[in-house]
């Protein structure tokens, strides 16, 4: 891939070789990409709202397959940059935006066992459902702002997501929606 370090100058680096690299490699280009918020927050140089969910992603990979604080670190700083001053996550009107948040959050859980993540990913969840009806069957809406459909971007992600939930909280509206969900999708 390649970084650019200023408009002219543009730094090659050499294709990874094994999975280990290749996740150092996406998280060394992230890292160029990071903006200082504060101490506990960063946020992405002109990155889109739905990439750093990925990012987040790829350093709790990183952070799995390491054990490297940093990564995990990264992680919990670019979570808390989408909640925070930068991104408002609360303003963002695409659904399919929380729910791949949502998914990062889980994830990060799932390799941490830190509440924080699973607590977060219950409230995107929860904001997510709001947008959940019967209007054509069923499904959630993919934009909050009036653009009226709904697609498999924002409900295939809810679909797991809830499963994900109902797994580890046994909250049983959990697994209800996401059952719902998919039959709608199904239909």
């Amino acid at each position: 891939g390649m970084i650019r370090k200023t408009e002219r100058e543009v730094v090659q680096r050499p294709q990874p070789s094994n999975p280990f690299e290749w996740i150092g490699d996406k998280l060394d280009q992230a890292r160029d990409w990071v903006v200082e918020e504060s101490k506990e927050t960063i946020r992405l140089h002109k990155a889109d709202y739905w990439w750093v969910p990925h990012f987040i992603e790829t350093a709790i990979d990183s952070y799995e397959l390491t054990g490297d604080a940093r990564d995990k670190d990264l992680a919990r700083r670019l979570s808390e940059g989408l909640w925070g001053p930068y991104y408002y996550w609360w303003f963002n009107t695409f659904n399919d935006d929380l729910g791949w948040f949502m998914l990062a959050q889980l994830r990060a859980f799932e390799v941490t066992k830190d509440r924080f993540w699973l607590d977060d990913a219950k409230k995107l969840h929860a904001r997510i459902r709001e947008d959940l009806d019967d209007t054509y069957g069923g499904g959630v809406w993919w934009k909050r702002d009036g653009t009226r459909f709904k697609n498999v971007p924002i409900n295939a992600p809810f679909v797991i997501g809830s499963m994900k939930l109902f797994r580890h909280t046994g909250e049983p509206h959990h697994r209800t929606d996401a059952l719902d969900v998919y039959a709608w999708m199904e239909r």
